[in-house]
């Protein structure tokens, strides 16, 4: 588990721990965060990508993304940099790793809060949809696309207010209605539905093609 807490079941914890099955406190998992950690993602290995403000993992430097062997100690192979905070991450069947946020570069280069890496850490050039402004949220769909959630207008060059898809390429898809029109401040992946429809709440939209929630499809949002 990952947030903003420095203390745990009464041990001090900085914000990363693992807890066994019945709630109690696995005292062989030993990490730490210096800042808040916001997402994480289990890889099938074990392994944990984290994501979030902080700039040390694991006592060890991490600029705001890193990996975790499974008993804590820092994957330092692994040395993607984001330059502010990771808010979502999705791990993908191919082990690749999409990333959003507020960052505007990753590994030093220009990705504007969107960016996919490689399973080594290393940037998949070929994916840089670009947002103009936070990301969220991070949905995979059975078919490999992408649904995309956060305070953003604009995705890709296009506008999209606060909801859009990605092609597996990181191209937009444009079969996916880009003109929702959304009265919360922003959307925040929770969960996949089963269904493959969606349910925005407390969030309430419209658009060209849909007039309820329950229209739009593929992910649960809140």
């Amino acid at each position: 588990m990952g947030g903003n807490f420095s203390q745990l079941a009464g041990m001090p914890l900085n914000r990363i721990a693992r807890l066994y099955p019945n709630g109690s406190l696995d005292n062989d998992f030993q990490s730490g965060a210096s800042n808040w950690v916001s997402t994480m993602q289990l890889q099938p290995d074990g392994r944990l990508v984290v994501g979030g403000a902080f700039t040390k993992l694991a006592g060890k430097t991490a600029l705001r993304i890193g990996r975790i062997n499974p008993y804590g100690s820092l994957d330092l192979p692994f040395f993607p940099e984001a330059n502010d905070i990771v808010r979502a991450l999705l791990l993908q069947p191919d082990g690749k790793i999409v990333v959003g946020g507020d960052f505007t570069t990753m590994n030093k280069l220009p990705y504007s809060r969107l960016a996919r890496l490689n399973p080594d850490g290393t940037l998949d050039a070929a994916f840089n949809p670009g947002a103009n402004d936070h990301v969220y949220a991070l949905a995979l769909q059975p078919d490999g696309k992408i649904l995309v959630g956060g305070d953003f207008t604009n995705l890709g060059g296009v506008q999209h207010n606060k909801l859009a898809r990605l092609n597996p390429d990181g191209s937009l898809d444009e079969a996916f209605d880009r003109m929702p029109i959304c009265r919360c401040a922003s959307l925040r992946c929770s969960r996949m539905a089963k269904s493959w429809s969606a349910a925005i709440s407390p969030c309430w939209t419209t658009s060209r093609a849909a007039t309820s929630p329950a229209s739009i499809p593929t992910a649960a949002w809140t």
